[in-house]
């Protein structure tokens, strides 16, 4: 994780096998959840880099209906 405001290095995080695609805080700060081409949800704890829980997101029919 780079801090962009201070340039400097905060924090690796380490554990999807494919490309994270997007990543962000949640809104409390306390947290860090990031999503990858592997299909799976991690939620990290932004100050050790440790993952706290992980989900497996693939569905492969998926059939979402509007209400």
């Amino acid at each position: 994780m780079w801090d962009a405001d201070r340039k400097t290095y905060l924090n690796m995080f380490s554990g999807h096998g494919s490309s994270v695609t997007c990543g962000d805080f949640t809104p409390d700060g306390k947290t860090i959840c990031t999503g990858s081409d592997d299909a799976i949800l991690r939620i990290w704890n932004p100050n050790t880099g440790e993952t706290i829980h992980v989900v497996n997101g693939r569905i492969d029919n998926c059939n979402l209906k509007k209400r």
